[in-house]
């Protein structure tokens, strides 16, 4: 992204027809919702504000359209029912080719504090801060930008002061604050007559969640569609379900881990195994498989590279790395992890 202090790309697809916003010195602006998809298989809904000219050849976008835009957080005040509201759009100012290998949901931010952060802990005792960022434009404006973070990053928020000049990296989520507990059935039943998916809390399958699999350069499996099924059969299946208490799903394209499938009820992690070709191994005294491996778990052993099977961790960097071809096939697998911490 370009530009540090406000940079945004999004890409997913449109739901429901654009209406015109407002106007402006004689130029249109459409409000619209993007449909974007989080890794765990849920999508984002979130508001764009795209002008006219975007719209080259005068065709108007519709319901299901792919659009990728790049451009930045806005914020403005609005009363509602008579009272003034802060709400955030996505601002497009470019219309860009979908890249299904990108992240779909990419902000970078730069600005200062100006509130105290809230830092506080989740009835589950997951740390949360909750910030305000006001973000400098031109001609004098600014954007003030709510945000949230996590963990680690949580306990560091809460020893800024108002003031200070930050940057972050993340997501646009939408988040429904505030509701009261007697209407939350009445919300979510809304929300499901609009398209809208709410996540999962309580005693029952929570959202699948997952690594962005093989666009990553480690990536060993399709996560996405693992996560799908997965998601279809046992989020949804089970969604109705009450459980004895809370069951956790990560799908990990390799056994980096990044999201942390061994600490889930249930974890699956992406494999390559592989038996190297001895018959190919020419024993060569600086072998690059042997390089390759963070693990290593390879060694030569009588002029011939042997793998420690306690060591191998079967991430697969080793497969192509042997100029002679004696690591070249491997087998697709799965580490199944139950039980979690």
């Amino acid at each position: 992204m370009e530009n540090v202090i406000n940079a945004l790309h999004l890409s997913g697809t449109v739901v429901g027809n654009p209406v015109v916003g407002h106007e402006a010195f004689g130029e249109k602006f459409y409000y619209l919702t993007l449909g974007v998809p989080r890794l765990s298989g849920a999508q984002d809904q979130l508001p764009v504000t795209l002008s006219e000219r975007l719209l080259l050849d005068g065709t108007m976008l519709k319901d299901g359209d792919r659009l990728a835009i790049e451009g930045q957080v806005r914020s403005y005040n609005k009363i509602i029912e008579g009272a003034g509201r802060l709400l955030i759009t996505a601002f497009a100012q470019r219309i860009v080719e979908p890249d299904e290998r990108e992240n779909p949901n990419q902000i970078q931010l730069t600005g200062t504090l100006c509130k105290t952060p809230a830092y506080r802990t989740t009835p589950f005792g997951r740390e949360i801060a909750d910030m305000m960022l006001a973000v400098n434009r031109a001609y004098g404006k600014s954007d003030y930008i709510p945000c949230i973070t996590w963990g680690r990053s949580a306990r560091f928020a809460a020893k800024l002061s108002v003031g200070d000049r930050i940057t972050l990296t993340g997501r646009l989520t939408l988040e429904i604050q505030g509701v009261p507990y007697e209407n939350i059935p009445a919300v979510i039943n809304f929300l499901k007559e609009k398209g809208l998916e709410t996540g999962g809390t309580g005693a029952k399958v929570r959202p699948i969640v997952s690594c962005k699999g093989t666009t990553c350069q480690y990536g060993l499996i399709d996560t996405f569609a693992l996560s799908e099924k997965i998601h279809d059969r046992f989020y949804t299946g089970y969604h109705s379900v009450a459980l004895p208490h809370k069951f956790k799903i990560a799908v990990g394209g390799c056994p980096n881990n990044c999201m942390k499938p061994e600490l889930n009820d249930i974890g699956v992690i992406g494999q390559r195994i592989f038996t190297p070709d001895a018959e190919k191994c020419r024993g060569c005294k600086k072998c690059a498989v042997e390089l390759a491996c963070p693990m290593k778990a390879p060694k030569l052993v009588g002029g011939k590279i042997v793998i420690d099977a306690e060591r191998c961790n079967n991430c697969g960097r080793c497969i192509g790395k042997c100029p002679f071809g004696a690591f070249e096939t491997a087998n697709e697998g799965y580490k199944i992890c139950i039980g979690g911490r």
